[in-house]
């Protein structure tokens, strides 16, 4: 954490890398060394440290570890993925993690602001019905009274087109 708080990542990924490592020695009569840290938490925030430093394919593999070995970070991990890929530039990937996500206990605010964020990573890429996609899975997950606005002011556009243009 000190090295986290003072952002150095790259010392940070040294020294947790060494205490994950030494957590899998015996010591000189065979005995299994015991650290006594919760080995998904060390992923977790190697995961973490290697997304701060720009690292994301090693990110997402610790973030991955973290999560197969019962973290109790699980969403904030497959949040990390998410915003991995999206950094990756592969939305494709971060879509299918999002919808993974769906039904698992997570927010729906949460997931929605995922899928919305691929759908502008889609729309930079000229995408654009996989952008629609991921934008009309983010309304249907955030559905409030202002998202009934919103359909409501495009359904009149349209309308208002179709009399221009008909």
């Amino acid at each position: 954490r000190i090295y986290r708080a003072k952002n150095n990542h790259s010392e940070a990924v040294k020294t947790l890398a060494k205490i994950l490592e030494n957590q899998k020695k015996e010591d000189k009569n065979g005995v299994a060394i015991d650290i006594n840290i919760d080995p998904s938490i060390i992923n977790f925030y190697l995961g973490h440290s290697y997304f701060e430093i720009g690292e994301f394919d090693k990110a997402i593999f610790y973030f991955r570890d973290s999560i197969q070995l019962n973290s109790k970070d699980t969403m904030k991990a497959k949040t990390f993925i998410v915003h991995s890929f999206l950094n990756l530039e592969k939305p494709d990937d971060a879509f299918n993690e999002i919808q993974s996500m769906t039904g698992q206990g997570i927010q729906n605010e949460t997931i929605a602001h995922l899928f919305y964020i691929t759908g502008n990573e889609w729309a930079r890429k000229k995408s654009y019905e996989k952008a629609r996609k991921a934008y009309c899975k983010s309304l249907e997950l955030n559905h409030s009274q202002e998202t009934e606005k919103i359909i409501s002011l495009v359904d009149k556009y349209i309308e208002l087109g179709k009399r221009l243009y008909t």
